[in-house]
């Protein structure tokens, strides 16, 4: 291929809203066929494409979409100018049913067929073309059309431009993607697109979301709301009346995404119509968030509404505590990091004379990738939590071994005020890790004593023990909790694990098959610990223990392997 001659076509066709509106053609509901206007959706989604090309990145999008944005439609139109124009360039259309595949066919067609040249840019001859398989281009180009049931497509040729369009609904997601992704060349010139409504937590497209909405993905995530199409509107006869009826919820997301009453009409009348009366279906079918896009598959074990209320804070400060002089002392210091990665993510940090706990749930080795074909091991996750409020206002998730993450915790404590500790007990070696730091004894969550018993605990002592029996009490504890705002979420981890966290087909409670529940236990830990935890802050506590000189050279928990190899 002409590298050269690729990137001025590229160029040349960077006006993207303007090359769709001069030169392709849809029909329209009522059957009309009229000029490619671009929808809000497809605008945002091209400016999500142009941020990564700005960038000399191939594009590789994964997008969350809510129903009648006309999201493949825009995508046939990205991968068609990619193609279209340039010999040499395979493309895969894929959608999970043979009815969806037809239509990105029907899509693709009228394009070619009604394509009127840009700016003297003439489209390559088409060779052949098979219906709803194949459209071929003079100089080697093709567009192949597939359903996901074919999962060796991705591994017949090495395509340079895909698109998966419906992806939660195939059946073999991870094995396919697994296909087309080593098949694909890495060059800044190729074109990922995957693209989906939501089909419930858990499972390849949910994992491909929440990796791509991480910071340092390779994947750009786009979300579009059901608030942002202009359209989404319905007449108010009566304003005053409207305003007086609006519920506690309807004023929350007026408050949080500065909705007019006319959208908030449009949304109660689209409920009680389309949606007969299910707030659930219109939350999956017209998401106005990702959490509430991927509705949960199952029973949860929570009540969904107390987890939406929670108010998330999306972009904490993230980094390590590493050892620091301060003054004649040394003590642990959080850094943070600038690219956002970091096994410690921080909202507030410690207050003067404030007090803390933390519930710490240490990694017990489970894999909840095996179900789904991946790897996937559980994390080490503690939570800090302010006292008084219960505001969450620290998270530490890393995959470490039970006694780097003692360290770690017992690290994280004395840095908020010689936090009270509340961790699980189940895992011997982190409790006796724990035992092992020097901590204040008067400070560790025990079964069997008052907070102000004088005697250290044991080993046997310290620590929430996970039966059959105590679980169902520190998860309806942790629900309580939840309900009445003793605890207040803003990790958006956390609350993706409390949507997943559902009644299985056996009854038990527990994250839902290929998600994590690391975070849960240890938000319902620090829930039990706030009722045990110490009401004054001794003197005296507040001052954390010596270290040597040479924890200031040598951090403490990194230098403990990793169970995942980092």
């Amino acid at each position: 291929m002409d590298t050269g001659r690729a990137k001025q076509i590229v160029e040349g066709l960077r006006d993207h809203a303007d090359f769709c509106r001069s030169s392709l053609s849809i029909r329209d509901k009522a059957g009309v066929t009229v000029p490619l206007e671009l929808t809000a959706a497809q605008r945002k989604q091209q400016e999500c494409i142009r941020r990564q090309e700005s960038r000399g990145l191939p594009v590789r999008q994964v997008v969350l979409k809510a129903r009648q944005v006309h999201m493949s439609v825009g995508s046939c139109a990205q991968i068609l100018k990619r193609v279209a124009f340039l010999p040499g360039q395979q493309a895969l259309v894929m959608a999970d049913i043979k009815a969806r595949t037809a239509s990105l066919y029907n899509y693709m067609s009228q394009f070619v067929d009604s394509y009127r040249p840009y700016h003297g840019l003439r489209m390559l001859p088409v060779r052949a073309r098979r219906d709803n398989e194949t459209i071929e281009f003079d100089g080697g180009s093709r567009i192949d059309f597939r359903t996901a049931e074919d999962t060796d497509s991705g591994r017949s040729f090495s395509y340079r431009h895909v698109l998966l369009s419906e992806y939660a609904f195939y059946r073999n997601a991870a094995l396919l993607m697994r296909g087309v992704s080593g098949s694909m060349p890495v060059d800044p010139l190729t074109t990922l697109i995957v693209e989906s409504t939501a089909n419930g937590m858990g499972g390849p497209f949910y994992d491909l979301w929440r990796q791509a909405s991480e910071a340092g993905s390779d994947f750009g995530a786009m979300f579009f709301a059901w608030w942002e199409l202009d359209e989404y509107i319905r007449a108010i006869e009566d304003m005053a009346a409207f305003e007086r009826s609006l519920s506690r919820e309807e004023t929350a997301l007026r408050e949080m995404y500065g909705l007019k009453p006319e959208q908030l009409a449009w949304r109660r009348w689209k409920i009680q119509t389309d949606c007969q009366g299910s707030l659930d279906t219109f939350n999956q079918e017209f998401p106005h968030s990702p959490e509430v896009a991927f509705l949960t598959s199952g029973r949860p074990r929570f009540d969904l509404r107390s987890v939406e209320r929670m108010p998330v804070i999306r972009d904490p400060l993230a980094g390590e505590l590493e050892m620091a002089r301060v003054g004649t002392r040394i003590e642990p210091q959080f850094v943070a990091r600038e690219d956002g990665l970091g096994a410690l993510r921080v909202w507030k940090r410690p207050g003067p004379k404030k007090r803390y706990v933390i519930g710490a749930d240490p990694s017990k080795g489970k894999d909840v990738g095996e179900e789904m074909g991946t790897v996937d091991p559980d994390w080490s996750v503690a939570t800090v939590h302010e006292a008084e409020t219960g505001e969450q206002v620290a998270v530490l998730r890393a995959r470490l071994t039970p006694y780097a993450f003692a360290r770690y915790v017992c690290d994280l404590g004395r840095w908020y005020n010689t936090a009270f500790l509340a961790p699980e007990a189940n895992e011997m070696g982190f409790i006796e890790g724990l035992l092992q730091q020097d901590y204040p004894a008067t400070h560790f969550y025990t079964r069997r004593r008052d907070a102000d018993d004088p005697r250290p605990p044991t080993a046997h002592e310290v620590g929430w023990m996970t039966t059959a029996t105590s679980k169902t009490q520190l998860i309806s504890a942790l629900d309580r909790a939840l309900r009445e705002m003793t605890v207040i979420v803003r990790d958006a981890v956390t609350l993706q694990e409390l949507r997943t966290f559902v009644y299985r087909e056996d009854g038990k409670a527990m994250g839902q098959r290929g998600c994590h529940d690391d975070c849960v236990i240890a938000l319902a830990l620090a829930a039990v610990g706030m009722t045990q935890a110490p009401r004054v802050v001794a003197e005296g506590q507040l001052k954390p223990v010596k270290y040597d000189e040479a924890e200031v050279a040598e951090p403490r928990w990194w230098k403990q392997p990793r169970r995942d190899g980092r």
